[in-house]
């Protein structure tokens, strides 16, 4: 018998001899998969935890022996918040079959462990206990327990709802009592996505591209929205669409997706993330796609800049608390901080932050204000400058520069410069002879 369960759970059973003639040492690792994701809870069972003595139970005793349901050994426990999780650790059994086994003889249960202690030790001879129902039930039948105890534990929570740890308030929920259950969540997550994971490798999917189907391991599934294609694929279509700057379809290829895509008006809307990216098509095209995407950023958007120091480039976006609005602090408006390298400086100038009061260099004003009023009233390049500096300012700006540019033309033509301190002065008498 446990050849033939060796051969259907290669990886779950493993047999070895022992001195006794006849005698056979079963190790099994009893994988707890949920029929679908369910709601877990783990609860805290250190304060005011009872002994077994007050459920009315020896410590050898199952609750299914005793007629009652098992009693929570935590009178008050303190929940922490519900996972959703598919599948929980495994449950490792040792044990001995003697040469008479099963007709006359029992198994004798040598250890049970549960991987990151998972369940009480309570439970765990309350398992025990099952174990050993169970034989009582087939070897009338001249059956083993061991397909039964991997039927147990894969089908329809029965094992769980043996041990009195199942609920249900709507759908099924299992509640885990634990000493420390900060320390046991991170653990039931991080098995379960490895446990997901090795269960996507074995499964079979189709590829919208090629239309083939392959073994998940071949596969990736987005996890944004769980549609599934072959990584070649994705490769190929990725790298030639990062390689010729289409960053926007660099997503899920499922017909639902790309709709999806479509319809969006979030420019850097993409179904996929970095890592992502990364695991297909490798860092230096993922690098060269994050460029891209910020290129395309702020060339949709006039309201965002680029960090002006040139091993940086990152793309700085307009503070939410910039207004258009005509105040004394409008020179605020000026400020930009790079959230990459910390860089703060002016948006007009780009050059370090001088404070609201201080005026930029008149040289790179005048080029900004000479080539706004050089285009076409209500253009799309007007538009772009005042989204960027803000209207409002910006038409302050040029009054200060025509104002000045109007007094330097009346300097220069009614006024002459001092021989000896160089001071602008103008003659009040006499001719210019």
């Amino acid at each position: 018998m446990p050849q033939k369960l060796q051969s259907i759970y290669p990886e779950s059973i493993s047999t070895r001899s022992t001195s006794t003639p006849g005698e056979l040492v079963v190790d099994l690792e009893l994988s707890i998969d949920l029929d679908s994701d369910c709601d877990v809870l783990v609860v805290d069972n250190t304060s005011l935890q009872q002994g077994n003595s007050h459920n009315g139970l020896s410590s050898f005793d199952s609750p299914e022996s005793s007629g009652r349901s098992p009693i929570p050994l935590v009178t008050k426990p303190q929940p922490t918040k519900l996972q959703t999780l598919s599948h929980l650790p495994p449950i490792h059994v040792s044990l001995t079959l003697p040469a008479t086994y099963p007709l006359y003889d029992p198994p004798t249960v040598e250890s049970i462990i549960s991987t990151h202690s998972w369940l009480s030790d309570h439970l765990l001879m309350t398992f025990k206990m099952i174990i050993l129902r169970l034989w009582e039930d087939c070897h009338l039948n001249e059956e083993g327990i061991l397909s039964r105890l991997f039927e147990l534990t894969t089908q329809d929570y029965g094992l769980l709802r043996k041990l009195g740890i199942l609920e249900y308030s709507g759908k099924p929920r299992i509640r885990i009592q634990h000493a420390n259950p900060r320390l046991l969540v991170p653990l039931l997550e991080s098995h379960n996505t490895l446990a997901k994971s090795k269960q996507f490798e074995q499964e079979s999917f189709h590829c919208p591209i090629c239309l083939t189907t392959l073994k998940g391991v071949r596969c990736l599934r987005i996890r944004s929205c769980g549609h599934v294609c072959c990584r070649a694929c994705l490769k190929e279509f990725w790298e030639m669409s990062i390689r010729q700057g289409e960053v926007g379809v660099v997503g899920c290829v499922d017909e639902e997706c790309v709709k999806a895509g479509a319809k969006t008006k979030d420019i850097l809307w993409s179904s996929v993330s970095e890592d992502e990216v990364k695991l297909i098509v490798g860092e230096e095209l993922t690098a060269r796609w994050k460029q891209l995407r910020h290129k395309r950023l702020v060339e949709k958007d006039p309201t965002i800049v680029i960090c002006p120091i040139p091993i940086c480039q990152a793309p700085v976006f307009k503070p939410p608390l910039v207004t258009d609005d005509e105040d004394e602090d409008a020179g605020w408006n000026r400020l930009r901080s790079c959230q990459a390298c910390s860089y703060s400086f002016c948006v007009l100038c780009r050059r370090t932050w001088h404070g609201p009061l201080s005026s930029c260099e008149t040289n790179l004003k005048a080029e900004l204000i000479e080539s706004y009023l050089a285009m076409e009233p209500d253009s799309a390049g007007r538009r772009e400058i005042e989204s960027r500096y803000g209207r409002s300012y910006f038409q302050k700006l040029i009054a200060a520069y025509q104002e000045a540019k109007l007094n330097k033309e009346w300097m220069d033509k009614s006024t002459m410069a001092c021989p000896g301190c160089n001071t602008r002065v103008e003659k009040s008498a006499g001719c210019n002879h």
